[in-house]
């Protein structure tokens, strides 16, 4: 059996790897688990309602959607630059994670100005409605 020679192996549950370990015990000190990076709440049926302003702006219109606040690294811009190749002057860019002090509207075209909206640290369950439209 080659899996006797594995330097480990990766389950994404505790119940996976009480599975595993029924049938390969053998397994024990080799088995780590590393959960899904999406929290089981995602998941969920349960929606919150969006802040009323972003609600607003938004409406029925189809959105972007960017996660990470207004670091470099995170390529606020490139988001940006996805809205403006887009072609479509109905869709909009929601930004989130944008704490106080930052203000990312200075980096926005004038052009896109009204189809770009930013949002602070959002409840999980807010982020739920957004990412499913």
């Amino acid at each position: 059996m080659a899996f006797r020679r594995l330097a480990g192996v990766i389950t994404i549950s505790e119940s996976s790897k009480r599975d595993i370990l029924a049938r390969w015990p053998f397994l024990s000190d080799r088995l780590t688990v590393i959960p899904h990076g999406i929290a089981d709440e995602f998941f969920s049926d349960t929606q919150a309602p969006l802040p009323p302003v972003l609600q607003q702006a938004l409406g029925q219109s189809p959105y972007l959607l960017y996660l990470g606040g207004a670091q470099a690294r995170k390529r606020f811009e490139w988001a940006l630059e996805l809205l403006a190749r887009s072609g479509r002057s109905d869709l909009h860019l929601v930004g989130c994670g944008f704490g106080a002090g930052t203000e990312p509207l200075t980096r926005v075209p004038e052009a896109l100005r009204g189809r770009v909206h930013f949002t602070p640290f959002l409840e999980d369950s807010e982020l739920v409605t957004l990412y499913r439209g």
